[in-house]
């Protein structure tokens, strides 16, 4: 939180700005927002993205599906083959390390410094400063609370090709409570947040932590 004293130069600015709004003020904003996206031919495709037919976010999507991403530059993040990095923010470590790639092979360098990392969770050209290897567990877990973020939302089939058992074997009484409270929606295979769920999609989000 943030505390100012009288006579600050942003304690006297204060006024400027707006009150924030309201709660019901706020869910007032936000479906008005959504009547005019969709009468102007935006289509709600995630929780907090709209776009119009064909345009969608590929970057965003490739997130909540899971695919693959490297991240490059300071403090940047990777998931590749369910390993998620994260790159030093330190620049002197990054650039010393860019600096020596053509010197030494990338295995050689991360060995010699003092945030060595193991060779077999190395990818790309940048200084891992952690390294975090996913369970089975923890997959099934974004693979629900990143995939319900989409409209669309995630399929029995998909669940069933990453982790060789049903999505009931794992999560029956979660799908069934949610479903019960009209969290959720489950046409043809596919499972989905109703509105409501939208609306509350921290708090389904949360039933599918292992």
């Amino acid at each position: 939180s943030l505390i100012l004293e009288e006579g600050t130069a942003l304690y006297e600015h204060l006024d400027r700005y707006p009150a924030l709004p309201d709660e019901d003020t706020e869910r007032q904003m936000y479906d008005t927002a959504c009547l005019r996206l969709a009468d102007n031919g935006y289509h709600q495709y995630e929780i907090s993205n709209f776009a119009q037919p064909g345009y969608a976010c590929r970057h965003n999507i490739g997130y909540w599906t899971r695919e693959n991403y490297l991240g490059l530059g300071l403090g940047a993040s990777s998931l590749v083959e369910n390993v998620r990095y994260t790159n030093t923010r330190q620049l002197y470590e990054y650039g010393e390390f860019c600096e020596h790639l053509q010197e030494k092979s990338p295995a050689e360098f991360l060995k010699d410094g003092e945030h060595a990392v193991p060779e077999d969770l190395w990818i790309g050209s940048c200084v891992q400063e952690q390294a975090q290897i996913l369970t089975r567990k923890e997959q099934m877990e974004e693979f629900m609370f990143l995939g319900l973020r989409m409209n669309e939302g995630v399929t029995r089939a998909a669940f069933e090709q990453s982790f060789g058992v049903p999505i009931e074997a794992v999560y029956l009484e979660t799908l069934r409570k949610l479903k019960e409270q009209g969290l959720l929606q489950m046409v043809a295979g596919r499972i989905a947040l109703t509105d409501k769920g939208m609306d509350l999609a921290n708090y389904v989000m949360a039933k599918f932590l292992l």
